[in-house]
C-alpha cells in the first residue's frame, strides 16, 4: 500500500479493498475503529471547505455539527478560540478562505484550517494525510510545528509526510 492507502486503513477510512491485520486499543483487541470514529480526526491530502467562508465561520461549523449538541455556543466558541490560537491563525481568524478568483488565505493557513477543522472535534487521535503537500518550506515548518504543539497537548498525531526536510521535522 502506498501511504495514503496505509494511513487511511490506520484510521479505518479504507472502504474499498481488503484490510488485514489487528488493531488493538489501549491493549484491548478490537474489529475495527467504529466505535471510536467520533474520536478519530482524520486530515486528508486535499482540503475540502467552504471557500467564501472565514477561518473562524469554517471551525465554528465544524464544532457545532460534531461536537454534543448541548455544548452551547460560548462554549463551543471557546474550543474555536483555542484551536485558533494552537495553530496560530489569529491574524487571519477573519479573512476567508478564499480559492483561484477570490484572494484569501495562504496555503500553510489554509491546511493549518484544515488540521483545525479536526482539532475543534476533540479527537484523541490525529491522522494527517501529507499535511504540507504543496507547500513551501517556511508553510511547511509551521504545519510540522502545529502538529508538534498539538501532540504535546497529549493528542496523538500520526502524520505521512513525502520527503520532509530536517529542520521541518
Amino acid at each position: 500500500a502506498g501511504k495514503s492507502t496505509c494511513i487511511s486503513a490506520l484510521a479505518g477510512r479504507a472502504y474499498y479493498g481488503k484490510v488485514l491485520g489487528k488493531i488493538y486499543v489501549n491493549g484491548e483487541l478490537v474489529d475495527n475503529l467504529d466505535r471510536y470514529s467520533d474520536r478519530i480526526g482524520f486530515v486528508p491530502q486535499d482540503d475540502i471547505m467552504i471557500r467564501e467562508c472565514t477561518v473562524e465561520e469554517t471551525l465554528y461549523f465544524s464544532a457545532r455539527t460534531r461536537l454534543n449538541r448541548r455544548k452551547s455556543k460560548g462554549e463551543i466558541m471557546d474550543i474555536v478560540d483555542n484551536v485558533i490560537r494552537v495553530l496560530r491563525l489569529d491574524h487571519v481568524r477573519h479573512s476567508v478562505i478564499g480559492d483561484e478568483n477570490k484572494r484569501g488565505i495562504s496555503g500553510g493557513e489554509r491546511k493549518r484550517v484544515s488540521v483545525g477543522i479536526e482539532l475543534v472535534a476533540q479527537p484523541i487521535i490525529l491522522f494527517c494525510d501529507e499535511p504540507t503537500s504543496g507547500l513551501d518550506s517556511a508553510s511547511s515548518k509551521e504545519v510540522c510545528e502545529a502538529l508538534q504543539s498539538i501532540a504535546k497537548s497529549g493528542i496523538t498525531v500520526i502524520a505521512v509526510i513525502h520527503q520532509p526536510r530536517y529542520e521541518c521535522f
